[in-house]
């Protein structure tokens, strides 16, 4: 009996025992592992609710700097960098594209009406933006290499290269017999070198001669022509603000100096010293100014009695106003070695961003990023703005001459 009950103990403490063994080797084993699983799954640690600031971006004075940071209210990067962070744009629905074709010219007519010119065949087209429906207003011109529209829409200047010749041709749209829209119009004198709007109807344009140039004021529907001035060179276009200020700066080269005018009837004065890669816009009281000092590219601000710095380089081809915010397109960094003639010849190709100009701080404020947003790289040709509206723009895409509406 003795020995049954010893036998029957053995068995016991040897089902303990491998009991025991199984449990040590394998369950708590795998329960020892756990934790090592989920801490490379799942990573813990203090700086986990915080995006990591991108890197500074070591470039010239050129690049977006501070200001950036003004206009991204609570953002998780609190550092500032001298590029914009990708994730400032979030991919709203703010561009619209409103033609596949070339494009060299559009305006606003109207709330939601646009206006727009067909490269080459100088074609225009009306577009209502409720309906997206397109109406075609026939020309029969070639050459057309770019429109500028009046105030209203209702009349155009046409750049026309007829063989290696610069042609204007000023327009009116208005309705024939049966009630079609039409182009009709004339020609500027041959060695016209720039022309643009006075008002709604009349042109302002200068006309090379053996002296210079003389300065002229023409009215396409009756064919009025008179001189306004002359001036002692011809190599200039005119550059004019919404609210009439006309100025004239000479041809953009980076290699030759170029000098902005405040021009009147009764003569032109010249608002800075002369200096290279100058090229110019004008918004309100003021010009914005982008050339060189000592081989720096900088822009400045100057309403003829004093002059500001802005903070940040503009690409003045760029830039336009609206009845009271500036817009300007530019990329992260602007090429300096050449400007603006890179760009010009299309040896530069920019990835723009919009912004706004704060001209209070003079610095630019991130808007909008194209790419992010449609997908596609703009590098912007020409900014039309609203007559009456500050949160809408028409924009040529350089690489492609697509025409695109922004809704701000």
């Amino acid at each position: 009996m003795q020995k049954k009950l010893f036998v029957i103990i053995g068995a016991l403490l040897v089902v303990l025992t491998i009991s025991l063994f199984l449990y040590v080797f394998f369950i708590q084993k795998a329960e020892d592992q756990l934790p090592t699983v989920q801490e490379s799954s799942f990573p813990i640690s203090s700086d986990s609710s915080t995006e990591t600031p991108p890197a500074a971006f070591n470039g010239n004075d050129d690049a977006i700097s501070d200001d950036i940071s003004s206009s991204i209210e609570a953002s998780a990067v609190a550092t500032t960098t001298d590029k914009i962070p990708t994730d400032v744009f979030a991919p709203e629905l703010r561009f619209t594209q409103l033609s596949t074709k070339p494009v060299v010219g559009m305006s606003f007519t109207g709330t939601t009406t646009v206006r727009y010119s067909e490269q080459g065949t100088g074609a225009l087209f009306e577009l209502d933006l409720l309906t997206m429906e397109t109406k075609m207003i026939a020309t029969n011109l070639t050459g057309v290499i770019s429109t500028t529209f009046n105030s209203n829409g209702s009349r155009v200047l046409m750049r026309i290269h007829d063989g290696l010749v610069l042609r204007f041709f000023a327009g009116v749209i208005a309705e024939n017999a049966r009630g079609e829209k039409e182009l009709r119009g004339s020609f500027l004198p041959n060695n016209t070198v720039d022309a643009t709007f006075t008002g709604v109807t009349n042109i302002r344009y200068l006309l090379a001669t053996s002296n210079g140039g003389e300065i002229h004021t023409y009215e396409p529907s009756t064919r009025a022509d008179s001189i306004e001035a002359t001036i002692p060179f011809s190599q200039a276009y005119f550059a004019t603000s919404p609210q009439g200020t006309t100025y004239l700066i000479t041809k953009p080269s980076a290699h030759m100096n170029g000098t902005v005018y405040r021009y009147t009837p009764t003569g032109i004065t010249a608002l800075i010293k002369s200096s290279l890669g100058l090229t110019a816009f004008a918004a309100g009281d003021y010009v914005y100014i982008t050339s060189y000092e000592q081989k720096k590219l900088r822009t400045l601000a100057t309403n003829g009695k004093m002059v500001q710095e802005v903070h940040n380089i503009l690409n003045t081809d760029k830039c336009v106003a609206s009845p009271k915010t500036i817009y300007c397109a530019r990329p992260y960094e602007i090429p300096t070695q050449e400007y603006p003639d890179g760009w010009y010849r299309g040896e530069e190709q920019h990835n723009d961003i919009l912004f706004t100009l704060n001209t209070q701080t003079q610095r630019l404020v991130s808007t909008a990023s194209p790419e992010v947003e449609t997908g596609q790289i703009f590098d912007i040709l020409k900014l039309v703005a609203h007559p009456t509206r500050d949160d809408l723009l028409l924009l040529i895409n350089k690489n492609n001459d697509s025409l695109w509406l922004f809704a701000r």
